[in-house]
């Protein structure tokens, strides 16, 4: 006869019978009675989404750095301003997957996945950096690793569907992704209420401005992009709990998974456009 004791689940560390197979608290599948979580718990509980999105952004930057410097070096290395340093061809960024306007109404709606996570220039990829990890970290905490990337993937999706239907040439960054977290704190903020969320509200609509206002000044900036990210994060926000450290349930780990792996995906199809783009060059 099998005797219940107590346990910690490994996702939520709530405590819970051995006898468990899936946590009342937050549905992590709890395999045997030794408590040990499912791969899929282990994943997300192990994911540096930090870490993972600044080195997608900088891998794929590299990426288009080493096609402009093949295909048109003087936009790489000598711009015409100093905004443009590092500058990346237009030709490559279609190639890898921008949002433009003409490809999505011809099929081509991968490129709503990829187009977040690639850059027109260094300057661009560096600011976009510079602000992602502050908002990235403070959704970590409110919302846990799976339910931040869903809110990173969608904006980036909501924002260059929004951006590429404004704008008459490519749209790429990872700013609609930014603006999408934004979005999600502020609703966050809004919906938690007391001190705490009025303040994170506040805060979180200061940023927007002085974001908005600095980018003003900067030119070829998709602005409707960042209304499409800001609008998609809020909707998301909207549908998660309104307090923080909720227990994340295996659905939002299925959904950040699955935009994941449509993700990789996706770049693979803008790898095999390359490859055949490459013989019709040589």
């Amino acid at each position: 006869m099998s005797r219940s004791r107590a346990i910690l689940c490994s996702a939520c560390r709530g405590l819970i019978s051995n006898e468990e197979r899936a946590c009342p608290y937050c549905g992590a599948a709890l395999p045997g009675l030794g408590g040990t979580s499912s791969a899929l718990d282990r994943f997300f509980t192990d994911l540096d989404v930090v870490f993972l999105t600044r080195a997608g952004c900088v891998a794929l930057y590299g990426a288009q750095a080493i096609g402009t410097y093949a295909l048109d070096p003087e936009r790489l290395t000598a711009p015409r301003r100093l905004l443009d340093l590092g500058g990346i061809s237009p030709l490559v960024s279609h190639l890898m997957g921008s949002a433009e306007r003409l490809a999505l109404l011809d099929g081509e709606l991968w490129r709503l996945l990829t187009a977040s996570w690639l850059h027109g220039s260094a300057l661009h990829l560096a600011m976009n950096m510079w602000f992602v990890a502050p908002g990235l970290r403070q959704a970590l905490i409110i919302f846990g690793p799976a339910r931040t990337l869903v809110i990173w993937l969608l904006s980036g999706v909501g924002g260059m569907a929004v951006g590429a239907a404004f704008a008459p040439a490519g749209v790429v960054g990872s700013s609609t992704s930014i603006f999408g977290l934004m979005g999600a704190l502020a609703v966050f903020g809004w919906r938690r209420g007391g001190t705490l969320g009025r303040a994170l509200r506040d805060h979180v609509l200061q940023q927007i401005l002085w974001v908005v206002l600095l980018s003003m000044g900067i030119s070829n900036v998709s602005h409707a992009g960042h209304v499409g990210g800001l609008l998609t994060g809020a909707l998301v926000a909207a549908a998660l709990p309104a307090h923080e450290s909720a227990p994340e349930r295996r659905g939002p780990r299925l959904l950040a998974l699955v935009l994941l792996i449509l993700t990789v995906l996706a770049f693979g199809v803008a790898g095999v456009q390359a490859l055949r783009f490459a013989p019709v060059q040589g």
